[in-house]
């Protein structure tokens, strides 16, 4: 299959050239190095969205010059205004040039303004209504009207300032006020922060079958994306891809490598720390996690289209009783097929295939021990090929299972109380980790939590719905309430599930545990519920 088009984007990539697909649909990242990065001023939006070259964006009052980063930012107040520096007419960043490089594209006289990792910029009808997210519906659309960036949010015109009482990027209904007499500007990367070049190309698997033991990356044709280890919300980021004359696929660090084990027509996807590719249990989710209860989330079958494409589809994920697939929308994820196989349930696979001849016995198991407890395996030796053995984790008094790895592979024993059955295919090695046993917290209901009065200290534990800045939105069967935290927390996702605790409060009639602090758990899930409205 011929890709003259990402061919053409390697050839600019080379040259030290930092292409970004158009395509609303393309949620990205790309690697960057170097510390510190220099612009040359562009004339207007127009020219820097034709350039094929980051792009950085300030204000300038006086004396100061402001930068707008390009993080993910859901917060209350605004992005950050970083200082810059301008020196014979170039400015000057410090950090990666991912820090501060968007693609500026054109659309109908409108401009969208996004990061590389596919995120846009745009604004809410609030004066602190910037934000750096994934595409809304509303106030992603910008101009530039005298001399400021303007987008439009519930019918309202709002133009993009920095509010420089305490630096933030915000967006008001006049230039007369707290934003007057700012200068815009647009900068394209001059040196610095270049994009990651591929050290090594993949060939295509164009095999009729996929096999055990195969080595690959799974690519997205439509998007031009491979799949990458970094997670946004319940989605996985794709890498913007590149390609050399024979159609081989560069291989970038940000792009995850997988390991492919098959059994009976059902196929795992492990990367380099032995987590699965995983499907939400109702789909519309894709992370990378240990085997657990429900291991069917981690298994896929594959069919081949007569495109030479594959369709995914997940063995246990169901939203009700719908079969989800692995799918790319604004990354990858996966979701039901209502609309039979379109380009974005299409995926190729670049890498080594397996041999796809069946190993030969007999195998055996090596045990490495691990500290405070005893691994032990029903069988070690004279294992047939695909024989089924139990591997059990015995802890030490007052410790408990923590992490088991078959072969590299992790398993969750938590949740298996200490027991993994695992199909023996080849010479197996097996290590584990222990932890000490402490007790799970006592928590209250969010319902008690609500109905409890100000300045009690509870702990509840839910699912996260929303994550914003230092608001972190939780839900169990009995309600739902906001833990707020002094400083925002990172490495929480949408479906994860916490344990947190603080005092009730209530700020502007909404209730909230104040002062908040979490911990990390696991076992609750949410499932909506259809409702008939009218």
């Amino acid at each position: 299959m011929k890709k003259s088009l990402w061919r053409v984007i390697s050839i600019l990539l080379c040259i030290g050239m930092i292409f970004t697909m158009s395509s609303p649909g393309v949620m990205m990242t790309q690697a960057y190095a170097d510390d510190g990065s220099v612009w040359v001023e562009v004339d207007d939006i127009a020219a820097a969205a034709a350039s094929e070259k980051p792009i950085a964006i300030t204000m300038t009052k006086d004396s100061n010059t402001w930068v707008l980063p390009t993080a993910k930012y859901s917060g209350t107040k605004g992005p950050t205004a970083v200082v810059a520096t301008v020196s014979d007419g170039k400015l000057i960043t410090s950090g990666e040039a991912s820090e501060y490089g968007w693609t500026i594209t054109e659309s109908d006289g409108k401009y969208n303004i996004i990061n590389d990792a596919g995120l846009y910029l745009y604004i809410t009808n609030a004066n602190a209504g910037v934000k750096i997210n994934s595409k809304p519906s509303d106030g992603a659309n910008w101009s530039v009207t005298n001399n400021y960036l303007s987008a439009v949010a519930s019918n309202v015109t709002r133009y993009l300032g920095v509010y420089t009482n305490n630096p933030d990027w915000r967006c008001y209904e006049n230039t007369t006020g707290n934003i007057a007499g700012q200068t815009l500007k647009f900068w394209e990367l001059e040196t610095g922060g270049q994009a990651e070049q591929p050290t090594e190309y993949w060939p295509l698997i164009e095999d009729a079958n996929i096999f055990d033991g195969a080595k690959v990356v799974i690519f997205h044709p439509d998007s031009g994306t491979t799949l990458s280890a970094t997670a946004s919300g319940s989605k996985m980021l794709g890498v913007a891809t590149t390609f050399n004359d024979d159609d081989e696929l560069g291989l970038l660090s940000s792009m995850v490598q997988l390991d492919v084990a098959e059994d009976d027509g059902v196929f795992t996807f492990t990367n380099s720390e032995g987590k699965y590719l995983t499907s939400g249990a109702t789909g519309s989710s894709l992370t990378f996690a240990a085997l657990g209860t429900n291991a069917d989330l981690a298994k896929w079958t594959l069919e081949k289209q007569t495109d030479g494409t594959w369709v995914l589809t997940n063995v246990g994920a169901k939203h009700n009783d719908a079969t989800q697939y692995l799918e790319y929308y604004d990354g990858f994820t996966t979701y039901c097929m209502s609309n039979g196989v379109t380009a974005a349930y299409k995926f190729e696979f670049y890498g080594t295939n397996g041999s796809g001849e069946t190993p030969q016995g007999p195998f055996t198991v090596t045990i490495t021990q691990a500290e405070h407890g005893t691994i032990t395996a029903s069988k070690t030796a004279d294992i047939a090929y695909n024989e089924e053995i139990t591997i059990t984790m015995t802890p030490d008094e007052g410790y408990v299972a923590d992490k088991l790895f078959v072969n590299g592979a992790a398993f969750n024993p938590v949740a298996t109380d200490g027991v993994v059955t695992v199909k023996i295919t080849q010479d197996t090695t097996v290590t584990g980790e222990f932890k000490e046993d402490t007790p799970a917290p006592e928590y209250s209901t969010i319902a008690e939590a609500l109905a409890g009065a100000a300045n009690t200290q509870f702990t509840v534990k839910g699912v996260v719905t929303l994550v914003d800045g230092k608001n972190i939105y939780i839900q169990d069967e009995t309600g739902g309430i906001d833990l707020y935290f002094n400083t925002a927390p990172t490495g929480i996702s949408l479906g994860d599930t916490l344990i947190g605790t603080g005092k009730r409060a209530t700020y502007k009639g909404l209730p909230e545990l104040s002062g908040a602090t979490y911990e990390m758990s696991e076992g609750m899930t949410l499932t909506a519920t259809e409702r008939t409205i009218g």
